[in-house]
């Protein structure tokens, strides 16, 4: 199931830049367990079209609207890959969920 979100992103501690548009899609079983995943999992891939910016692992993404049912604050990705940029523009990443933090 995908759904849109925007989010800011975040490198050590500086964000770099916000209202960036994702396509967020959780990871499938398979998926999670070959990067590493665990019962139970938070990854997904996020998918964007963000112009003139650049990401890198590590990276902090926080969810500009929805919110972790944990903490009942936004929601928040570290990036997990090398994220991979195409010919056409778009990034694709594989991310975290920061469950509780």
């Amino acid at each position: 199931m995908s759904q849109d979100i925007k989010c800011s992103l975040y490198r050590s501690g500086t964000q770099i830049a916000q209202h960036l548009p994702f396509q967020k899609d959780n990871m499938n079983v398979q998926e999670a367990a070959y990067h590493g995943g665990q019962a139970p999992y938070f990854r997904c891939w996020l998918y964007t079209l963000a112009a003139g910016v650049s990401f890198q692992q590590g990276d902090l993404l926080q969810d500009e609207a929805n919110n972790d049912p944990t903490t009942d604050s936004l929601a928040k990705y570290r990036i997990i890959n090398d994220p991979e940029s195409f010919p056409d523009g778009h990034w694709e990443i594989a991310a975290d969920r920061m469950v509780g933090k």
